[in-house]
């Protein structure tokens, strides 16, 4: 968010969950790569989906909305005492 922005939760809270699927890509696609090419293992993409990421995503989800409600309350309190600009 730009200084003279005011912050807002959806823009922060997309963002954050922008940030958690990326890390899920790359970990689900690391997933695949130990259990096909190390361990032999073939599994399909839904199979892999529910060993890495269903069991996990509610709860980060739920999570990045309480980081983002924290980061409102903080950010602003920040920019004053003179930590952000």
């Amino acid at each position: 968010c730009h200084n003279k922005e005011k912050l807002r939760f959806i823009p922060l809270f997309a963002t954050i969950v922008f940030g958690l699927l990326v890390v899920y890509l790359f970990g689900i696609l690391h997933l695949y790569i130990i259990l096909d090419l190390y361990l032999g293992k073939t599994l399909s993409f839904m199979q892999i989906l529910w060993i890495g990421f269903l069991p996990y995503i509610l709860f980060d989800v739920l999570q990045s909305a309480i980081i983002a409600w924290i980061a409102l309350k903080v950010m602003p309190l920040l920019r004053k005492s003179g930590y952000l600009q």
